[in-house]
């Protein structure tokens, strides 16, 4: 079983931090990791702890200064930037987001135009230059696979190129714009923290076509690891035989984009409306990772696991596959491999949530 602890410190924004506390009493605490997506720590705090304030009596916690991990056995599973600091009488609410939520709502202010060009290295590029502004270098460093794919970024409009821009005047989310690089360049990433000495380094991952590795070496199994039967759904929602999705503009002039597979069920179609859509490429990207979602087989989409020697806290992460062996019942599936898709430890409870999806089901 896992011993945690809570770390809180200030970011400097020149990518180095300060301790403010070593052991931060938390309770109520989850630790998200997510599969290409920011993950973080919530928690709460109560009562009030002298030691957490500052001369003036306010906590030493500041949002978009303070950031908290959650260290397992000595290894750091997951930490946030603080976003919200709610405080309702003697209870303090920490609310956090996985340092790539950085980048949410923050706008591009320089220029850069691309006509063929790996996604990959765009978001590299985004990662790496959004930190050379002075204070806002978090010392987070991208790892793992550099390349991606080389594809056609500009498009043909009315005759002529229109390239890809990242510019001041339209790029003003850059998380909206790093998940339309990733669908572009069909590759993955995730966040991890770890110790080199006394300093926690902070990497973003990198894997091409995909991240993470078949577990057959980890038991999830109903009865050991896996305190209940898993839930299973045969959602009519979760089927289509073509989708069609529609982008930005307006009428006639909307960015679209279809695709269609045979079955040996009724045709349906399911609509996906999403106006951050800008280019043609990313519209089909989207309508064929769609369409391979909703095959309509018999799904699970989330499980509990204990804290447990077949599969300790820190021994499977998003990205990776595990084998779920399944007790009797309406939904024995035997064994069924899936993917891990997000992680959510409950550190009180000694027990983790893993959102998974079938493995055909995934891109």
């Amino acid at each position: 079983m896992s011993e945690w602890r809570y770390i809180a410190t200030r970011m400097n924004g020149d990518g180095t931090e300060t301790v403010l506390d070593w052991d931060v009493p938390l309770d109520d605490v989850s630790v998200q990791e997510a599969l290409s997506g920011h993950g973080g720590v919530d928690g709460k705090i109560s009562p009030e702890v002298a030691r957490l304030k500052d001369p003036q009596g306010k906590p030493i916690f500041k949002p978009w200064s303070t950031a908290i991990y959650a260290e397992a056995s000595g290894q750091i599973r997951g930490g946030g930037i603080l976003t919200d600091l709610p405080m309702d009488g003697p209870t303090l609410s920490i609310d956090t987001i996985g340092h790539t939520g950085y980048w949410a709502k923050q706008p591009w202010i320089w220029e850069h135009k691309f006509d063929t060009a790996d996604p990959l290295e765009v978001d590299r590029l985004i990662i790496t230059e959004f930190q050379k502004q002075r204070g806002f270098n978090l010392g987070l460093t991208p790892t793992g696979d550099k390349k991606s794919r080389m594809v056609r970024m500009s498009e043909s409009v009315s005759g002529s190129k229109e390239l890809y821009y990242l510019g001041w005047w339209q790029t003003l989310d850059l998380d909206r714009e790093r998940q339309q690089l990733a669908e572009f360049g069909g590759y993955e990433w995730t966040v991890g923290h770890r110790w080199s000495g006394e300093r926690i380094v902070h990497e973003i991952e990198y894997g091409y076509p995909r991240i993470g590795a078949r577990r057959s070496d980890l038991r999830f199994v109903v009865g050991e690891n896996v305190p209940d039967n898993i839930g299973a759904t045969d959602d009519g929602d979760e089927y289509a035989s073509h989708v069609l999705v529609l982008g930005a503009g307006q009428g006639r002039k909307m960015v679209r984009a279809q695709d269609s597979q045979t079955t040996d069920r009724l045709g349906r179609w399911a609509v996906v409306s999403d106006k951050s859509i800008g280019k043609d490429q990313i519209a089909q990207t989207r309508a064929t990772s769609t369409l391979k979602a909703l095959s309509g087989e018999l799904d699970i989409t989330e499980i509990e696991v204990l804290d447990h020697p077949n599969a300790p806290v820190g021994s499977y992460r998003a990205g990776d596959e595990i084998l779920i062996q399944s007790g009797p019942g309406w939904a024995d599936f035997g064994d069924l491999w899936v993917r891990v898709m997000g992680v959510i430890h409950h550190p009180e409870k000694n027990t983790s949530s893993l959102q998974i999806r079938r493995g055909e089901k995934i891109t």
